[in-house]
């Protein structure tokens, strides 16, 4: 089994258990804290939001957040995403709504394929989060 020799030691099931609750990435409260001091009220649209476990985050903190994700990485065996949190979507809706350039861009963990690259090349706006 693929788990068994990704996670030696783990118990069965701990990655999907992890992945559920936390995503490719936990958000821990430090992080959400510089997110909301460097943003302020500027806003951040995060692409690649996977089931959306930042943008519930960022939202009880105040922030502003639009969130998408094209659905086209998501791990399996995770929930999918709360169309209340994250709307369906990849960097075009950067050229679809120039509004958007207005916010921060949040990129959490993207896919090791050109989804990064093709985010910062559409986005126009001031500060990118990493």
């Amino acid at each position: 089994r693929v788990e068994e020799l990704l996670y030696p030691g783990a118990a069965r099931g701990a990655r999907e258990a992890y992945l559920r609750d936390h995503g490719c990435s936990a958000c821990t409260p430090a992080a959400v804290q510089s997110i909301e001091k460097c943003v302020g009220r500027q806003g951040v649209v995060e692409l690649g939001a996977g089931v959306g476990h930042w943008a519930r985050a960022l939202r009880r903190r105040g922030l502003d957040v639009r969130a998408f994700d094209d659905l086209s990485a998501l791990p399996t065996g995770g929930p999918a995403p709360d169309p209340r949190l994250v709307e369906e979507g990849n960097q075009d809706v950067l050229a679809e709504n120039p509004q958007l350039h207005r916010r921060a861009l949040l990129l959490v963990f993207p896919d090791p394929g050109p989804m990064a690259a093709s985010c910062l090349a559409a986005y126009h706006g001031s500060r990118v989060l990493f």
